[in-house]
């Protein structure tokens, strides 16, 4: 074999080897039918479905379907008369009709009297690609909306704070008059209904103080049969199928638990006249490669959650829609449009992510794919009685630069019991804490103006006071607080809004704790 011929072997084998398409045609005729095909490679093959022997002699246009644009075609045209090169995008369709987006680039190729004898066209399939760049754009966007949510939330937790202690307050002074306390109780139900709504904007948000741990699955669902067939009800069949070696997985096991009935709740509307449900568990472990086809997936292993159901399906349209905030189909007045949008928010801080398949008419599944824990399972917590508020006689600095929130907390504390200075920003409170005056615990709200945040307050305050309890108090899980999703160890936090009784049981927990 002579080296020119080797070298022809070589290319060929490398043209066939691509993984872009390669075709080439004859120069004439530019106008229908088109020119021929003479040529296409493995690729091309695997790409359209058509074998080779089909479609050599026919001409491109067999590939052109509904979505194709005619101007770009035309375009394509002007520059292949003129015998010039051109790159562009199009939408193809493949034999089965499936149709696919490409980049190509057309060349033409002269012969030994300079005319253009035939045109070598290098497509490349961007399916994948324009998925991948959908999800990246689909998660910014995501992110964006949680970011500005976690800020509202925060603002309206300092004013439910001062809504439900008042309120509490109201209902207690009204004590013997039945009328005006029921009011007053209207006011406490009212606003615990708005503390449930940010609860639900701050886990989309991933503002979430989690205490995550190792859970069994598998236990977890089957410990929730029986509240799931209620939710459902008798005309909808309920399926749990779950491994018999599902790994651990490490996330917070209340959370878990208001993630899966929030999407039982999001099945059963999909089914109005019955039908099935199916939780499944697997392990599951994601690849570089896995990982790298688009966000929000990350490498690693996880416990995959699948739950399907035969119900309506979600519309092309409508599914990128579907996790966020306050998006529903339901009629006016029928949810929130929160669910969802809480799960995503929960699964993302937790480490994991969310995967959805659905077709209009042909059902959903969701898969929630939760990060693998290494550690044994931890046995369910008991349940505990609420118990009595109970106060004390320390002395605690309150910090607090919210005027009607730090009233509030002020007047909780003292009739705790507590002797109470309080301060509007953390300068103020370093300023009390270089002097003389006594303190037993720190009780500082996290978000702060003045470049000093609560974190950072409690840092100095213990360099100067070692000894010094610190109770933190927020309207969402702050960065300094939190580590990879879960509470720092150590950092002791009083969620808002809060009432006398959790402010009460989180000072004592805090107070008795051994010093650090």
């Amino acid at each position: 074999m002579s080296v020119d011929q080797e070298r022809l072997r070589m290319l060929g084998a490398a043209v066939e080897r691509l993984n872009d398409m390669l075709i080439i045609t004859e120069a004439d005729p530019i106008d229908p039918p088109g020119p021929r095909i003479v040529y296409v490679n493995e690729a091309f093959e695997r790409a359209t479905g058509y074998r080779r022997e089909e479609i050599i002699g026919r001409s491109p246009r067999v590939l052109q379907g509904p979505e194709t644009d005619r101007s770009e075609l035309a375009r394509i045209r002007d520059h292949l008369a003129a015998g010039r090169s051109i790159s562009t995008r199009l939408v193809n369709y493949s034999k089965s009709g499936r149709r696919y987006p490409v980049e190509l680039t057309i060349s033409p190729v002269l012969g030994a009297d300079g005319r253009v004898t035939h045109f070598v066209a290098v497509e490349r399939d961007l399916t994948e690609r324009l998925a991948m760049e959908a999800r990246q754009r689909q998660v910014q966007h995501l992110e964006a909306v949680a970011q500005l949510t976690g800020g509202v939330a925060h603002d309206f937790n300092n004013l439910l704070t001062v809504i439900l202690g008042n309120a509490d307050l109201l209902a207690e002074a009204l004590d013997t008059d039945g009328t005006h306390r029921g009011l007053a109780n209207a006011i406490v139900e009212a606003a615990q209904r708005g503390s449930e709504l940010t609860h639900r904007l701050l886990a989309f948000a991933g503002r979430q103080a989690l205490e995550p741990r190792a859970v069994d699955v598998d236990r977890l669902l089957t410990g929730m049969t029986d509240v799931l067939g209620r939710t459902l009800g008798s005309d909808i069949e309920l399926r749990l199928d779950t491994a018999d070696d599902t790994w651990h997985a490490h996330v917070d096991p209340a959370q878990l638990e208001a993630a899966i009935l929030d999407m039982i709740v999001n099945a059963r509307e999909a089914m109005p006249a019955g039908g099935r449900l199916t939780i499944t568990t697997r392990n599951v472990r994601l690849d570089d490669a896995d990982a790298a086809r688009g966000p929000p997936a990350r490498a690693g292993e996880y416990v995959e959650l699948r739950i399907a159901d035969t119900g309506a399906g979600i519309t092309a349209e409508h599914r990128p829609r579907i996790f966020q905030p306050f998006f529903t189909t339901k009629a006016r007045g029928s949810g929130t449009g929160l669910g969802l949008a809480t799960v995503y928010g929960f699964v993302r801080q937790s480490g994991g992510h969310v995967e959805v398949r659905s077709e209009a008419g042909r059902g959903t599944a969701f898969s929630l794919f939760l990060p693998r824990s290494a550690a044994p399972a931890d046995a369910p917590r008991a349940a505990q009685a609420p118990a009595t508020p109970r106060g004390g006689c320390e002395r605690v600095l309150l910090v607090e630069d919210d005027l009607a929130l730090r009233e509030y907390a002020r007047y909780e504390l003292e009739f705790l019991g507590y002797r109470v200075r309080a301060a509007g920003n953390a300068h103020e409170a370093l300023h009390v804490l270089r002097g003389e005056e006594p303190f037993d615990l720190l009780f500082t709200d996290v978000i702060m103006p003045g470049g000093l945040n609560g974190a950072e307050l409690a840092h100095e305050a213990r360099a100067l006071r070692p000894s010094l309890r610190v109770l933190f108090t927020s309207g969402y899980s702050h960065d300094a607080l939190i580590d990879e999703g879960r509470l720092q160890a150590g950092v002791r936090l009083l969620r808002k809004p809060y009432r006398r009784a959790d402010l009460a049981a989180k000072l004592r927990d805090a107070l008795e704790a051994p010093a650090a």
